[in-house]
């Protein structure tokens, strides 16, 4: 599932607020995922899209500052599934009597 996963973080506000409530500025909390702050930014604000593997570190590191399980999943969206994945629906042939 998300070995080749283009990745977007869900709620903004919420990844801001787990981050807060871990006790590390943006700035250390960057540095424990060794990524630059600029590159944080864009990432929990959903300009950039992280790698699986920065999105696991963001995961561990919130996880193991607040106590806390989530996944991946939890707080990334995969967006790399095509909205045109599926053949659209032929339309209805109207049946007269």
């Amino acid at each position: 599932m998300i070995g080749m996963s283009k990745l977007k973080i869900q709620n903004t506000h919420q990844a801001k607020h787990l981050i807060a409530m871990s006790g590390l500025t943006s700035k250390r909390f960057a540095e424990m995922v060794n990524i630059t702050p600029e590159h944080m930014s864009s990432v929990i604000t959903g300009k950039a899209s992280p790698s699986p593997t920065l999105a696991n570190d963001i995961v561990t590191v919130i996880n193991s500052r607040l106590k806390v399980e989530y996944q991946i999943k939890d707080l990334f969206l995969d967006v790399s599934v095509k909205k045109h994945a599926t053949p659209p629906v032929p339309p209805r042939k109207e049946v007269r009597e």
